[in-house]
């Protein structure tokens, strides 16, 4: 019998702690699923196509407090097409950090998880010497590209 107690004073105590923990759900309702093979999705990547960031700047930016400076509704606007009829259209820039700035812009409204994936691979765009990172990849259903504050015009003009 004092087994059987002290067994039922265990099993409630861990109910108790299960029901009073604080749960864990996603800020932005639920996540995107990614290919399972994302890293292999990538199909090119250009450097020197815009303005560059401050790629020690950057390096902040993929760090574990990263998601504090998310905002994926931000917008600028980018020109595309001949110069006699060139198009006005939209880019996401979700995140920017820093002094001299690093930015994230994409043709499409990204995740901070697709960016956590796809932006360190822009970091093969850096030069040590410069302290200055800038590029573009292409991800499944668009681009991703990373620059200064003023970049997102170059970043998917061509």
């Amino acid at each position: 019998m004092k087994s059987f107690i002290s067994t039922t004073i265990f099993l409630t105590g861990v109910a108790a702690y299960v029901l009073a923990r604080p749960s864990v759900f996603p800020r932005e309702g639920p996540a995107i699923p990614l290919p399972k093979n994302a890293l292999s999705a990538l199909e090119e990547m250009r450097c020197n196509v815009t303005s560059n960031a401050v790629a020690s700047n950057c390096d902040r930016l993929f760090s574990s407090t990263f998601a504090m400076h998310y905002d994926k509704w931000h917008t600028c606007e980018y020109q595309k097409g001949s110069p006699s009829s060139k198009a006005n259209l939209k880019a996401y820039n979700p995140v920017c950090v820093g002094p001299g700035h690093c930015c994230i812009y994409a043709t499409r409204i990204v995740s901070a998880d697709e960016v956590k994936i796809y932006g360190p691979k822009l970091m093969g765009c850096r030069s040590n010497q410069k302290d200055a990172v800038n590029g573009r990849i292409q991800i499944p259903g668009g681009s991703l590209c990373i620059a200064d504050a003023g970049g997102c015009s170059g970043c998917f003009s061509e």
